[in-house]
């Protein structure tokens, strides 16, 4: 394709616009009737890197064929390929993003590409195809790149690109209803806010401590490749930019000064006599669903497969630190931090990320206004409205705005189906070139990045203010 590219545009405010979809003939349609999406034509895609994001994303083609289709993916590993062609068939392989943008058929074919490769592997390939003549419209999934610098090297690549990061959060039911209330209840100003992110002890320790993204020499530090998308969230509620960040945290648990005398010196799980009283064991959680006979998000982890067996999780577990304990583990990321946002308009505000919840990243949110006050749960998707009253009293109205269910007809319900909502945007954003689809551009999502990486090195520097060009 080639078509005029658009510019980033400031089209936040058009997500709460999105079109009730029309009926139609096929499944594809009678779910976007459902939940409300917007229509639009037939899109073709290519996927770089299909891992848990590319794979997610890409399931919107499987269930609206109609309306759009994985016509390429790449990547390295054989196992991740043998996936994707069985999910799409049709589609071209390669083992490689670089093999993918060198075959001109596949590009003039496509509308756009997803970049969905590992945090340090992102600018390479954005910038490849922001100056490809096919101008592919660009869906990068966060971070944007591995360092501050390379997020505004590759912000400028894309100023004349049709771009989005996946800021999944900014296209949630509930906070598309919250920005529906701040914007009709007649609150007043802002004074500040708070939010929560809980991100889940079984889950911290899987991703932060023992996974990819444990040392964030090897990747990115936690506050980006946890939290940017927390940043343009707030951003995207409070309809203001960040001027200043400050923030404090450290690794309070995950060390080994933390680890149980019972242990002794057990560095592998498998070999601990503690592991039966240790929320953390590695076989309880990796191996014993392959024993069961069941499929969870972690023992899907172990790239094992269908058909792997309890031998090859605990090969698995022996050969990779998904077996080590968590205490003898290389991670640096802090599991406690709270950061102190400063708004151009002058509000102040806190963001707080803990590993030590049971709740799996599901955000609570509070904004406080000159006349009452706003509370977002997203774990019950009860979104709480207080009106201030006189002398002391108030006035309290509570909605439910459900995450999506199985019910819904998608199984994209990561993010409380913001996942879904994310490509139906991006989707119809590329087939009518209307950035104002989408819920996030250039510029924000520059900021939020930006903010997340100064506010990472202000952890590291003992609290110091970083101000926010």
């Amino acid at each position: 394709m080639s078509a005029a590219a658009a510019g980033a545009g400031a089209g936040a405010a058009a997500v709460d616009a999105a079109a009730a979809a029309a009926g139609g003939a096929g499944g594809a349609a009678s779910v976007s009737s459902m939940l409300g999406g917007f229509e639009h034509g037939l899109v073709k895609f290519i996927v770089a890197g299909y891992g848990a994001r590319g794979s997610t994303y890409s399931v919107y083609a499987m269930e609206n064929p109609d309306r759009a289709r994985v016509i390429a993916y790449a990547d390295p590993i054989e196992s991740r390929r043998a996936v994707a062609c069985t999910e799409h068939p049709h589609a071209r392989a390669f083992d490689s993003w670089q093999d993918m943008i060198r075959d001109d058929a596949v590009l003039d074919e496509a509308d756009f590409v997803i970049i969905a490769t590992q945090d340090q592997d992102h600018i390479e390939p954005a910038k490849a195809f922001a100056v490809h003549p096919s101008e592919l419209a660009i869906l990068l999934e966060k971070p944007m790149a591995a360092s501050k610098e390379d997020c505004i090297e590759l912000s400028r690549s894309l100023e004349h690109s049709f771009f989005a990061v996946c800021h999944v959060l900014n296209y949630m039911p509930i906070v598309r209803k919250a920005k529906e209330i701040i914007k009709t209840a007649k609150l007043g100003a802002p004074t500040g806010f708070a939010h929560f992110e809980p991100v889940g002890h079984t889950h911290f320790s899987h991703s932060y401590v023992r996974g990819a993204w444990g040392n964030s020499k090897r990747s990115t530090p936690i506050l980006v490749a946890k939290c940017s998308h927390d940043f343009a969230l707030l951003m995207h509620l409070l309809n203001d930019s960040i001027r200043h960040v400050t923030s404090s945290g450290t690794i309070r648990h995950f060390r080994k000064e933390r680890k149980p005398v019972a242990a002794g010196g057990a560095m592998k799980c498998a070999e601990c006599p503690a592991r039966d009283s240790c929320l953390f064991d590695a076989v309880s959680i990796y191996a014993d669903p392959v024993a069961a006979g069941t499929s969870t998000f972690y023992s899907r982890k172990l790239g094992i497969g269908r058909a792997g067996t309890i031998e090859d999780a605990h090969r698995v577990l022996a050969t990779t630190q998904l077996g080590t304990c968590v205490y003898e583990c290389d991670n640096d990321q802090p599991d406690h931090i709270v950061t102190t946002l400063i708004m151009k308009s002058g509000i102040a505000g806190t963001l707080t990320m803990s590993a030590f919840s049971d709740e799996i990243c599901t955000r609570h949110t509070t904004i406080v206004f000159e006349r009452g006050l706003l509370q977002i749960n997203f774990n019950t998707g009860i979104i709480t409205l207080k009106r201030f009253m006189r002398p002391d009293g108030a006035i309290v109205k509570s909605q439910i705005i459900p995450n999506l269910g199985p019910e819904s007809g998608t199984r994209m319900l990561g993010h409380g189906g913001a996942d879904w909502y994310l490509m139906n945007a991006f989707c119809a954003a590329v087939d009518t070139r209307d950035h104002g689809m989408l819920a996030s551009d250039n510029t924000s999502s520059l900021q939020a990045h930006v903010a997340a990486y100064l506010a990472s090195m202000s952890q590291h520097n003992g609290g110091q203010g970083y101000f926010i060009n």
